[in-house]
């Protein structure tokens, strides 16, 4: 009898350890997700704020690029102009 209640005794405590590590590795496991999730939240908010000032670029160096190719175009006609007046 004394070791059943000896057993008894022993179950019943490893049944509170084990109850508790549950408690402690799902707090834990519930930390980690929040704590990624947060992170990866940060990141994509850091990402799009950085898409959303190329796109806000994006319209300024179009006209840039048009300048810079319009004044090649005359550039390269005035060169033209110039090598055929000269013949």
């Amino acid at each position: 009898m004394k070791k059943i209640e000896k057993l008894t005794s022993r179950l019943h405590n490893m049944t509170c350890e084990r109850n508790e590590l549950r408690g402690i590795l799902a707090n834990y496991t519930n930390k980690d997700l929040n704590n990624r999730l947060n992170f990866e939240l940060e990141m994509l908010k850091m990402e799009h704020k950085q898409v959303m000032s190329d796109l806000q670029k994006f319209p300024i160096e179009i006209i840039d690029a048009l300048d810079k190719c319009t004044g090649l175009i005359e550039e390269t006609e005035s060169f033209r102009s110039s090598e055929t007046g000269l013949s």
